[in-house]
């Protein structure tokens, strides 16, 4: 009598305390509701401030360095006009443009914007080299010279550096907006969330509690059950397999990220690497020579080719040629009008000439079908060649190998161009001599 008597006396009290939970958990979830309404608003505020700030700091960063540009060429024409007179103020501008430069390079973070960079430091150092060739024709006293590099192709430079600061500019505001949305649609999302979850609190206590009371007597003659099962679940899972699923799977991440941080470390290298051996180079043949040795390490079995346009004729012949076949790969491209990848600025990759969209150029090749990636070889936005690599048919290059050719194409343009801008201008001085 006493047992059950203790029973009864247990199920009257969980039955009275039954509301009471009910009503803890109710202003808990509101709570938790609420506190999740504010973190998204305070979220989406810091997070508007920022982007702002940022727009606000790179656009007038954008618009300092135009200001720069045009002070840059306005001060070197007018050191010219004046057989070297104000030098000093146009060198004093040219380390504003550097200075200008050196802010952008602390505020941009997206591809876009530090391709954009990238190349507007590129157009400054040809500037500069330009400007050294207008100097020493200043010094030899051929004024008409100096006038002509500065009103040709360093007034050009300028124009160019000036209208990619104006579409880093213009790019920033429509990141910015970009941001700017996914901060609201975020905060609209996290908004329903708390809502849904606050009404789900609600509708959910509600039937807690009703059913609560209704079936808390049938619940406690299963609480023995319900036990035993619990337990029973526990040891199952501790002696299962799980833990060590878990350890493979935490093991396969981790490998994964290994692999891509050593990827992308090892992008590094080689661009730092390509970058040193280019800087050193100081004619076309020595450019040529240095594209050959990347090409040996980075496609040592496959065949490949520079192609190169000459500045007076249309027509484009190898320049590079290795790998397997004497030849090379032989693209009959006949001019860089003619190549696709020239023609749309960007580089290429078939896996086949039969695929749908294919280069008509891979069609017919006297060793068969083959894959391709074709690379523009680009300076100061102007082609001058492209670079053309081929494979077993429905094997492409890598990621990996069309960013290293990418990588080469770039260095190789800048490298080439240069030299050719020094032997044009060392061209022009013989003349007038």
């Amino acid at each position: 009598m006493s047992v059950g008597r203790r029973r009864r006396s247990r199920a009257a009290s969980s039955l009275a305390s039954a509301p009471t939970a009910a009503a803890v958990v109710f202003v808990a979830l509101l709570a938790a509701a609420g506190s999740w309404s504010w973190w998204a608003f305070r979220q989406s505020h810091i997070a508007t401030h920022r982007i702002e700030t940022q727009h606000l700091r790179l656009a007038a960063a954008a618009n300092e360095l135009r200001t720069e540009v045009a002070g840059m060429l306005q001060g070197q024409t007018s050191y010219v006009l004046y057989d070297g007179e104000g030098r000093a103020v146009f060198e004093a501008k040219l380390e504003r443009v550097d200075t200008a430069l050196d802010a952008l390079t602390q505020l941009v973070d997206t591809p876009s914007q530090l391709a954009l960079l990238a190349k507007m430091r590129s157009e400054v150092g040809a500037f500069r080299s330009v400007d050294t060739h207008i100097w020493s024709a200043l010094q030899a006293g051929r004024a008409d010279a100096a006038r002509s590099l500065t009103l040709g192709p360093n007034a050009l430079t300028a124009t160019f550096v000036g209208k990619d600061a104006e579409v880093l500019a213009g790019q920033t505001s429509d990141e910015r907006d970009a941001a700017l949305a996914r901060v609201v649609s975020r905060l609209r999302t996290d908004m329903a969330l708390a809502l849904g979850f606050g009404a789900g609190a609600v509708a959910g206590v509600a039937l807690l509690g009703a059913v609560t009371i209704g079936r808390l007597r049938r619940r406690l003659r299963e609480l023995d059950a319900a036990g035993r099962e619990a337990i029973t679940g526990v040891r199952s899972l501790l002696a299962g397999d799980e833990p060590d699923d878990e350890v493979t799977r935490a093991s396969t991440v981790l490998n994964t990220l290994v692999g891509r941080w050593q990827t992308a470390q090892d992008r590094v290298d080689r661009d730092r690497t390509l970058g040193a051996g280019f800087d050193r180079v100081s004619t076309e043949a020595e450019a040529r020579s240095m594209v050959a040795d990347a090409l040996r390490e980075l496609v040592p079995g496959q065949s490949v080719e520079l192609l190169l346009a000459d500045e007076l004729e249309p027509t484009v012949s190898p320049a590079v040629v290795h790998g397997n076949l004497p030849g090379g790969p032989a693209c009959p491209v006949p001019g860089l009008g003619s190549c696709a990848a020239v023609r749309e600025g960007r580089t290429l990759v078939f896996s086949s000439p039969n695929e749908l969209g294919a280069c008509p150029k891979l069609s017919g090749r006297p060793y068969g079908a083959v894959s391709a990636a074709c690379v523009p070889v680009t300076f100061l936005g102007r082609p001058v060649g492209v670079l053309h690599v081929i494979g077993n048919e429905s094997v492409p290059p890598d990621e990996l190998t069309v960013d290293g050719l990418q990588a080469i194409a770039t260095h190789a343009g800048h490298a080439i161009g240069e030299a050719r801008a020094d032997a044009l201008a060392g061209l022009d001085l013989d003349l007038d001599v």
